[in-house]
C-alpha cells in the first residue's frame, strides 16, 4: 500500500486534508475539554470471566477391630460444588457456563494380621450434572456435560512394611464416555482417561 504524503501536488503542507481524517479527535478538542463520552475504547472480547464459587463437602467413618483377622475401616465421602457465571466487564453473566459438579467415595480396607491388608474403593465424579438454556455456548456445554461424568472401581492389596512404611499395588477399572478416550480429537493425550490401571505406590511416613 502506497504511503500517504503529507503534501499536496504543489510540494505544500496539506495538513487539513490529514486533520479531517481525525474527525472524532478534533470534535472531542473543539472545546477544550474531553469528557467520558468522547473516549471510545475499541472493541474488544473479553475473554476473562468471573464466577461466583462454593465448595461442601462431608465424611463419615467406621472402624471396628474383627477377632483374630485385624482392623476393618468404612469410610465415605460426598463433595458438591457450583460455579455461577458473572457479569464481568461489559459481559452479562451466562448460566450456559455454570457449572453443578456432584461426587462421592466409598473405601472399603480390611487388615489381615499386622502386615498384610485388602482395600476397595468406588468413586464417581460428575464435573457438570447438568445444563440450562438455548445459547450456542449451552450447546456445546450441554455436550460435554452429557458426557463427562467417570465412575472408578479400584481393588488391591496393601504391605505394611513396619509403622512408617506401607506399600499397595492397586488395579483400577474406570467407566466413562468413549468420548474421553485416548485418540478423540477433541482430547489431548495426556488428558485422555483410560479404562484400566495399574497403580504401585509406596508410602513413608516421616
Amino acid at each position: 500500500m502506497a504511503r500517504t504524503s503529507w503534501v499536496d501536488a504543489e510540494s505544500n503542507p496539506d495538513l487539513d486534508a490529514h486533520v479531517e481524517k481525525l474527525e472524532h479527535f478534533t470534535a472531542s478538542l473543539a472545546d477544550g475539554v474531553i469528557t467520558a463520552d468522547e473516549v471510545k475504547p475499541a472493541a474488544t472480547t473479553v475473554s476473562m470471566q468471573l464466577y461466583d464459587i462454593w465448595r461442601f463437602g462431608a465424611d463419615a467413618q467406621f472402624y471396628f477391630d474383627i477377632p483374630s483377622v485385624g482392623g476393618l475401616a468404612l469410610k465415605g465421602e460426598v463433595v458438591l460444588s457450583q460455579d455461577t457465571n458473572k457479569d464481568f466487564r461489559g459481559a452479562p453473566a451466562d448460566s450456559c457456563r455454570d457449572l453443578k459438579g456432584f461426587g462421592w467415595i466409598l473405601t472399603g480396607s480390611q487388615n489381615i494380621g499386622d502386615y498384610f491388608g485388602v482395600a476397595a474403593r468406588f468413586d464417581q465424579w460428575n464435573p457438570n450434572r447438568d445444563v440450562t438454556g438455548t445459547s450456542m455456548t449451552c450447546t456445546t456445554n450441554a455436550m460435554k456435560a452429557a458426557n463427562d461424568k467417570i465412575s472408578t472401581l479400584g481393588v488391591g492389596p496393601l504391605l505394611y512394611i513396619s509403622g512408617n512404611l506401607k506399600a499397595s499395588a492397586i488395579y483400577e477399572h474406570l467407566w466413562r464416555s468413549s468420548t474421553l478416550g485416548l485418540g478423540q480429537p477433541t482430547i489431548a493425550p495426556n488428558n485422555a482417561v483410560p479404562h484400566d490401571q495399574f497403580t504401585l505406590q509406596l508410602q513413608a511416613k516421616f
